[in-house]
């Protein structure tokens, strides 16, 4: 009777470290999926970065050639660790830094030489974007009619590819020079 006590506390055991290593698997596995951006945030946040590329900021728009360029996503980060990967890197030869912003009325906020507005963050954009207007500040959303509101690039997605517009007026308006290689790529360019 014993032994068969000592068995039966045996497998409770091993069913306990079993189950505690099967349910720790899954939580790391779900958490790690969490973390990893969709493949259409993945080519979003590889464009964002490219698009820097193409962009000329005026001298005034950085008080010295140290000064890094700043990347900043307004509202809930679609992007997760896939920016994460940028952060760092040299543009136009200077460091690229990510900030991720609750709301463009963060102090951080004044640092911002490139925003992209997330989806949460639409009502942060109507506000936004008239006091940008003037700024060299490069804006870009994935929103619906981000362009109509007075963004410069807007992501879409057209037979199941990542495309993107491009408003060159309201980039000339903040004094950005966008690249014509970039204008070439954009599925659309929307004039005024």
């Amino acid at each position: 009777m014993t032994a068969l006590l000592a068995l039966r506390s045996i497998l409770a055991r091993t069913c306990c470290i079993i189950l505690t290593f099967v349910w720790s698997e899954l939580l790391l596995a779900s958490s790690a999926a969490a973390e990893r951006p969709s493949l259409e945030y993945q080519v979003k946040a590889s464009l964002l970065f490219n698009f820097l590329s193409y962009i000329e900021w005026p001298a005034d728009a950085f008080t010295d050639d140290s000064v890094d360029l700043f990347l900043c996503v307004v509202g809930s980060d679609p992007f997760g660790v896939a920016l994460e990967a940028v952060d760092g890197e040299l543009v136009r030869g200077r460091r690229l830094t990510v900030l991720r912003l609750a709301a463009m009325e963060s102090p951080e906020s004044a640092r911002c030489n490139a925003v992209f507005f997330s989806a949460s963050a639409s009502e942060n954009v109507a506000h936004t974007l008239p006091y940008l207007r003037r700024r060299p500040v490069l804006t870009v959303s994935d929103q619906l009619g981000f362009l109509a509101q007075g963004g410069m690039i807007e992501f879409l997605i057209t037979d199941k590819k990542v495309r993107f517009r491009v408003r060159p007026e309201a980039a000339k308006r903040a004094r950005l020079a966008l690249s014509s290689h970039l204008l070439r790529l954009a599925e659309s360019v929307i004039t005024d």
